[in-house]
């Protein structure tokens, strides 16, 4: 894991009111201010503003936020290129990982599961107020606020205003919203570009 501050937060670590600036690569859970935060870890009041490109698990801020860790109150501007898993704030977000008050201004290049905040959210919620002004380009799941909310993921209070394009299952808001998964309350502007399925919020 790598981050442009820390590549592990976990174990109930908190890191507040950072920044972090420049050009970040690595392979897998790859973040512009931490690799993985997990273990009801939190990162608050934060902002990355920096170059990211990886493989998976590839986020603006945070790669892979699990475990109830917590993201709140924080900023990714940047540039974010991946392929699986990519989001402009959270790569994947999963295991009761919340993301809260946050925000991404960013473009977002992937292949799979590509979100303007988050690209994959499964048992996580995203909630209060986060939102996205971003471009968001990938091939399949691609959506301007999350690519794939799945598994009673739950999104809500939530809006994205962006440029969404792909070749299947993109939507303004979600790419595809399945089993059980939770959309409530959240608005999408924009332009879509698709060539398959296309939703104005929601893919499929």
């Amino acid at each position: 894991s790598v981050g442009g501050l820390v590549g592990v937060n976990a174990d109930g670590a908190e890191i507040r009111e950072a920044k972090v600036e420049g050009e970040i690569t690595g392979e897998n859970m790859t973040g512009g201010l931490v690799g993985v935060n997990t273990e009801e870890a939190v990162v608050r009041n934060s902002i990355a503003e920096s170059s990211i490109e990886a493989k998976e698990r590839t986020g603006g801020l945070v790669g892979w936020n699990h475990g109830a860790a917590v993201v709140r109150n924080s900023t990714a501007q940047n540039n974010v290129n991946g392929e699986e898993r990519v989001g402009g704030l959270v790569g994947e977000n999963t295991g009761k990982g919340i993301v809260r008050n946050s925000t991404a201004e960013n473009n977002i290049e992937g292949k799979k599961r590509v979100g303007g905040l988050v690209g994959l959210n499964e048992h996580g919620d995203i909630v209060q107020g986060s939102t996205v002004k971003s471009a968001v380009e990938g091939e399949t799941r691609v959506g301007g606020l999350v690519g794939m909310n799945e598994t009673e993921g739950v999104l809500r209070d939530s809006s994205a205003e962006s440029y969404v394009h792909g070749d299947e299952l993109v939507g303004g808001l979600v790419g595809i919203n399945a089993d059980e998964a939770v959309v409530q309350n959240s608005t999408a502007e924009g332009e879509v570009k698709l060539t398959q399925t296309i939703g104005a919020l929601i893919g499929k």
